[in-house]
């Protein structure tokens, strides 16, 4: 599969506000700082896409995006675990995200952006292990593999998959903005759920 059209459709904080239709969805979670506006938009080719902030937590909304003429649509989730944001918004994001998850049919795949230099955090376990819990399709994507040198990427992949007890059927496709790595094999991977 090629993205050759993608398009801002709308943001929603609530049920009433997501589209009605059967169309299928690939949400994208991560902490804040991980790289997903960046990530949205090199997957897509359009750099003016989803918006990449200088100030992480932002996004404080689910937005929605429509690919290949409404062939599938992104959904790019606000970033969590970010401390700055007060613990109103904290608790909207929790109400707003355990409804989506729990009630949205569209929902296919969940794709969980971790930065591969980092261990996952007590944040990224508990999505994890709730997308898990729930049986929701999980494609795990590192970020800034051009960050690392060659010698340390098999040991954080090492790291990150022992810190999430990671089982043999889910997938981890490492990626990369600058050398555009990666995108091919998560495209595929979407394919096979949409």
């Amino acid at each position: 599969m090629k993205i050759t059209k993608s398009v801002f459709l709308k943001g929603a904080i609530n049920k009433e506000q997501w589209i009605d239709d059967e169309i299928s969805e690939v949400l994208l979670l991560g902490r804040s700082n991980v790289g997903k506006s960046t990530f949205i938009n090199y997957l897509c080719n359009n750099k003016q896409l989803a918006r990449v902030s200088s100030s992480p937590g932002k996004t404080q909304m689910l937005n929605f995006f429509a690919i290949n003429d409404n062939g599938f649509r992104f959904v790019d989730c606000p970033g969590y675990g970010f401390a700055k944001i007060s613990k109103s918004i904290k608790k909207q994001f929790v109400k707003m995200m355990d409804t989506y998850l729990l009630e949205r049919r569209n929902l296919k795949l969940a794709i969980l952006l971790l930065d591969l230099r980092r261990t996952p955090n007590a944040d990224d376990l508990l999505m994890f292990n709730f997308l898990r819990e729930r049986n929701i399709n999980i494609l795990i994507v590192t970020t800034k593999l051009d960050k690392l040198k060659k010698n340390d990427i098999s040991n954080q992949e090492r790291i990150i998959k022992e810190t999430l007890l990671i089982i043999n059927h889910i997938d981890i496709i490492k990626t990369s903005s600058i050398s555009k790595i990666g995108y091919d094999a998560v495209l595929e991977k979407i394919t096979e759920y949409i």
